[in-house]
């Protein structure tokens, strides 16, 4: 029987690895070899173990066995001639062998079923360990190793036979060349098979498999630590990986074969020939441990405190690595109490048990894990403003305790007022903001009524310790009740008084002119409580006898005569009245003529800007005219009378009119006139040439209509800027709204040198001094000219003047279409 036994490993070689690829995570590894001994180790620390063995003898049939799983509750170890031995502890074995008897090379559980394979195809399940039944394949390849991904269970073998399968009855082959493969694992994201002639398979479903072979040493076994593959093999291979692509060969220190690897979370366990058991703590670094047996040690397994390996002649060997673990016990139960409302609570517990002892605390009954909460040995609450129940979970690796519940109830305080709402005066028309100030257990509400404590009839503003009144005309009173679940409180009457001021004006109707026909808006300003009311009235202050408007502004109707009004503020305390407004009328305007420009200003080469202004009418009837001057930054006006076929000459216009600077001249007459303007540089009397002598130019009067209009252009040529003459552009909007011009300056060859654009306000002027130095940065323009262009607005006119730098002489450009 050992010779056949003997016989069936050699043909097996790839097989010896499978327990170690079969264990499920947190199971024991078992190993085992030649000469039926068993070997176990008893330590109290972890880092002990694998170092120290025990060897169980006899095996119950003498039989080799090729693999070991852990179920949780026990091992079940496989091999030679159907061989199943079964174990709470690794030191009592019941045999369960199977007809046929063919060899079982591999096994793994799946969390609820035990899945063994071997030779001729045999694949066996059970959901005990005691009853199985045959699941055989074709074709009959030898299989090797079995593991479980937690959905799928994956079988390898001879000739590169892989098998998949959902459950353990129906399996799919997908063959991977000609390879013998002898083991499989899985590192929770991928599958990664071993075998003959360094071959390494890896792949993410069992069915698509990556070639990623490393030299020619026959792989037994691999397993995953978490954080790396390690696999073994002939002549005292191992080999490490981060992912199953990338190998690199650690030295073993040995030359046996090496047949399976486990993982016991601190340290990997190597079996193979002669015995051999090898330690490590990285992968990297391999101590030789002994074994207390020479026969070939074939699968290795952890259960999560126990290693054991089996082998040739059934052998059996079992390392002991922890103490006996206790479950908590709950020493110290966390207490109930009670807390005022918005305040915390710390609750406590205390526990027995192996450590490390970990906590879980939940809200609740105990029980119900539906809340967690804390975890610490204690616990305190969040600020609680209703009675709440907790409990605590202990637990360690060996089970868990529950605690009894604990109750945090709630002292309920009723409200108190700290600090009454208090009463004040404020002016009619205005609010007033009301404050309480309350302890108790909150929440606090807080509603507010209007009238005396203690009327309810009349609710006002609801959840808040302030109120703020409405707009108040007359004395009102309010109070305010403070509430939790454990009463109420009311607060004090506060009453809010009304003080009434008499109405004063601060700013007075202005008397004001209008041409005949026009309407004028007239206004008041005033203070007082309010509400304020306004009565006007025509004719003189305090004849109440023609009402006619009820507002602070009053526009009069349309009017041809000199008429006055008055008004009169009014409210609950008293009234007040108002100065006489006269409207005078003046006649009406038929006539619009403009000047683009007069001046009132020093110039360059001590030139002495003036502009008069003359008005000829030729016509039977005097006229009446309104002069206005736009400056730069101001606006003037005078009227004068022109009689029937005579002419006004005003000299110095824009000085007269008590201006300075240029700007545009608006001349309005009720009858035809013609108007006529020259600007001139007026010398000096000290000069030593034309003392008091004039240099000037006319500018021609024109009318709205016929400036230019949005998208019209038109020119200004002959524009010089050199050594001996210099030149301005100015631009006038006539307009009854305002304007944008554009300004393009050209060159003598139609070159463009820049634009600018002038934005106008109605009637308003704006002039460019040299343009062509300041803007265009040209010193010798001899033959420029400007193209002006309304892009908005209307009644717009250009003009240009080209003065002599050594007289002064100036020279008017007209624009020209």
């Amino acid at each position: 029987m050992a010779r056949q036994a003997g016989a069936v490993l050699g043909m097996l070689f790839f097989a010896h690895a499978v327990a170690a690829q079969s264990t499920q995570p947190g199971s024991t590894f078992v190993g085992a070899g030649a000469g039926g001994a068993v070997a176990t180790e008893v330590s109290a620390e972890t880092s002990g173990c694998g170092e120290s063995w025990q060897v169980v003898s006899p095996s119950p049939t003498g039989n080799s066995l090729l693999a070991i799983t852990w179920t949780g509750s026990q091992f079940v170890a496989v091999g030679a001639l159907g061989t199943i031995l079964m174990s709470p502890d690794g030191a009592t074995w019941t045999s369960h062998n199977q007809a046929p008897t063919s060899d079982l090379a591999g096994v793994t559980w799946t969390g609820g079923e035990l899945v063994a394979v071997g030779s001729v195809g045999t694949i066996l399940t059970s959901p005990d360990g005691a009853t199985w039944t045959s699941h055989n394949q074709a074709p009959t390849s030898n299989l090797a190793g079995v593991t479980w991904t937690g959905g799928e269970l994956v079988a390898v073998g001879s000739v590169g036979t892989i098998l998949t399968s959902p459950d353990g009855l129906t399996w799919t082959s997908h063959n991977w060349g000609a390879s013998n493969l002898a083991g499989v694992t899985w590192t929770g994201g991928e599958l990664v098979a071993v075998g003959s002639l360094g071959t390494i398979l890896t792949s993410p479903d069992g069915v698509t498999w990556a070639s990623h072979n490393w030299g020619n040493s026959n792989l037994a076994g691999v397993t995953w630590t978490g954080g790396q593959l390690v696999a073994v093999g002939s002549q005292g291979t191992i080999l490490t990986s981060p992912d199953g692509i990338t190998w690199t060969p650690q030295t073993s220190g040995t030359q046996a074969n090496l047949s399976s690897v486990a993982w016991t979370t601190t340290r990997l366990v190597v079996v193979g020939d002669n015995g051999v058991v090898m330690t490590s703590a990285d992968g990297t670094l391999w101590t030789q441990q002994t074994s207390g047996v020479s026969s070939q040690l074939k699968a290795v397994v952890w259960t999560g405190t126990q290693l054991a390996a089996v082998g040739a002649y059934g052998t059996i060997l079992t390392s002991q690595c922890a103490a006996p673990c206790s479950p908590p016990s709950i020493t110290s139960q966390p207490q109930s109490q009670s807390i005022p409302s918005g305040q915390t609570a710390t609750l406590s517990v205390s526990a027995a048990g192996t450590t490390p002892l970990s906590y879980q605390w939940y809200q609740g009954t105990s029980g119900d894990t539906s809340t967690p909460v804390g975890n610490a040995n204690n616990f305190t609450t969040p600020p609680l403003t209703s009675i709440t129940s907790y409990w605590v979970r202990v637990s360690n690796a060996c089970g868990e305790a529950d605690s009894v519940t604990a109750t945090v109830s709630i002292n309920i305080i009723a409200p108190s007022i700290t600090s009454q709402p208090q009463s004040q005066t404020v002016q009619s028309g205005q609010t007033a903001t009301l404050y309480v100030s309350a302890t108790g257990t909150a929440p606090l509400s807080y509603q507010w009524y209007k009238g005396a404590s203690g009327d309810t009839s009349t609710p006002v503003g609801t959840n808040a310790s302030s109120f703020t009144t409405p707009a108040l005309t007359a004395t009102t009173s309010y109070w305010v009740r403070v509430s939790n679940s454990g009463g109420h409180t009311d607060s004090v009457t506060a009453t809010v008084s009304v003080s009434v001021t008499s109405p004063s004006i601060t700013s007075q109707p202005q008397s004001q002119s209008i041409q005949s026909g026009q309407t004028a808006t007239l206004s008041v300003a005033a203070t007082g409580t309010a509400p304020l009311s306004f009565q006007w009235y025509q004719g003189a202050s305090g004849d109440t006898s023609t009402p006619v408007g009820t507002a602070n502004t009053f526009t009069t109707p349309p009017l041809t005569a000199t008429t006055s009004y008055w008004v009169r503020v009014s409210n609950s305390d008293g009234f007040v009245d108002s100065a006489t407004a006269e409207i005078t009328v003046e006649p009406a305007y038929a006539y619009f003529i403009w000047v683009p420009v007069a001046s009132h200003i020093s110039g360059r080469n001590n030139s002495q800007w003036r502009s008069d202004l003359g008005l000829l009418n030729t016509g039977s009837v005097t006229a009446n005219a309104q002069i206005t001057f736009f400056g730069s930054d101001t606006l003037v006006s005078n009227t004068t009378y022109v009689p029937a076929g005579t002419q006004s000459i005003l000299t110095d216009l824009v000085g007269q009119l008590g201006g300075s600077g240029s700007g545009a001249i608006e001349v309005l007459s009720d009858q035809p006139i013609k108007v006529t303007a020259r600007t001139y540089n007026q010398v000096a009397s000290g000069a030593s040439c034309y003392a008091n002598g004039t240099q000037g130019q006319d500018y021609p009067a024109v009318v709205t209509s016929d400036g230019l209009g949005a998208g019209q252009s038109a020119y200004l040529a002959g524009l010089t800027e050199n050594a001996s003459y210099r030149c301005n552009i100015g631009v006038v909007n006539t307009g009854a709204g305002s304007a944008m011009v554009l300004v393009e300056l050209f060159d003598g060859s139609g070159a463009k040198l820049t634009d600018y654009t002038v934005s106008l306000a109605a009637g308003h002027w704006a002039q460019e001094t040299q343009p062509y130095f300041n803007i265009a940065g040209q010193t010798a323009m001899d033959r420029g000219y400007a193209k002006i262009t309304v892009q908005s607005g209307s009644g717009g006119f250009a003009f240009a003047s080209v003065i002599d730098n050594i007289t002064n002489d100036p020279t008017t450009v007209a624009m020209q279409r």
